[in-house]
């Protein structure tokens, strides 16, 4: 507390303090007001992606029941494996 009375005192003495006061608080105020809106997106942010995940949650289990169709054993895959030609 006698530290901040000091400082005070100093700034009292200054030329201008108030001025550079002025600018010191528009400073922190900008800085509240980014870092409020950081935590807003990151609050977005993350209740976006989990509701995707919660999404994907739900399609993986819908898709355990699904069943597939056997394949003959002498049918071709329909995908091929992918080939470089470029050499």
């Amino acid at each position: 507390m006698h530290r901040l009375l000091a400082i005070l005192f100093l700034l009292a003495n200054q030329p201008e303090a108030e001025k550079k006061l002025e600018h010191l608080g528009s400073l922190i105020s900008t800085t509240k007001e980014s870092i409020k809106s950081i935590k807003e997106g990151l609050d977005n942010f993350h209740a976006v992606v989990m509701s995707i995940a919660q999404s994907q949650q739900a399609g993986n289990k819908t898709g355990q029941e699904i069943k597939t169709k056997p394949t003959a054993d002498n049918e071709e895959p329909t995908a091929k494996p992918y080939q470089n030609t470029d050499t």
